[in-house]
């Protein structure tokens, strides 16, 4: 794994952490590619590719009256040891 300058973990394969909150599986489709926000360790995350992140990242929710939020944020390093279950210490 990878820490970006702009804060971005990236695996082996390039592809950038997305965390969603809150954590439970779903599986997001942007145009080409679909992506499974896996939950490990109360972690929900997919790995994206780089071209996808923007979509994904502005994505909103719609709550209880109509209120908008976001659910889907950069993972940093530490949420993603917790996913893969590694000590963050």
């Amino acid at each position: 794994m990878v820490v970006e300058e702009n804060g971005q973990v990236k695996n082996e394969e390039g592809k950038v952490a997305i965390r969603r909150f809150p954590p439970y599986p779903q599986l997001v489709h942007v145009p080409g590619a679909s992506y499974l926000f896996d939950v490990r360790n109360a972690v929900a995350i997919a790995w994206v590719n780089p071209e996808h992140v923007g979509i994904i990242l502005s994505m909103m929710h719609t709550c209880c009256g109509g209120r908008t939020a976001r659910q889907y944020y950069l993972a940093d390093i530490n949420a993603v040891k917790v996913w893969l279950g590694r000590n963050i210490i």
